[in-house]
């Protein structure tokens, strides 16, 4: 997927970085349940909050959304549907970039492997 194109090995990794200047709300874009919410460890990428992962499946897919602030009412075992809030972007003050909201955000299906779908 795009990230690994601008992250070449060993630092690549698959999925979507995005961002943008205000504190827009993520939505789930599928109807799962919440499996997992878990504190995404510091890196020293200017995050001016705590960022967590947290993981949507649906028994077919699973959606991971990184690097992001978790709504107040997100717990695991939560069923969402498609269009419901699950956050918003992880804080960050870079430099020249100022003030900005991201995520990162895999797309695949729900298997013990990864099989990476590109959305």
């Amino acid at each position: 997927m795009g990230e690994t194109d601008h992250h070449k090995p060993p630092h690549g990794h698959p999925g979507l970085d995005f961002a943008w200047h205000h504190p827009a709300p993520l939505i789930a874009v599928i109807d799962g349940k919440i499996s997992k919410i878990e504190e995404h460890p510091p890196g020293g990428y200017g995050e001016t909050e705590k960022i967590y992962d947290v993981e949507l499946v649906s028994g077919i897919y699973a959606i991971r959304y990184s690097e992001m602030k978790p709504a107040d009412n997100i717990k695991v075992g939560m069923h969402l549907n498609k269009g419901d809030v699950i956050g918003r972007g992880g804080e960050y003050n870079e430099g020249a970039l100022g003030l900005y909201y991201g995520t990162h955000w895999e797309f695949d299906y729900d298997t013990p492997v990864f099989d990476r779908l590109c959305p």
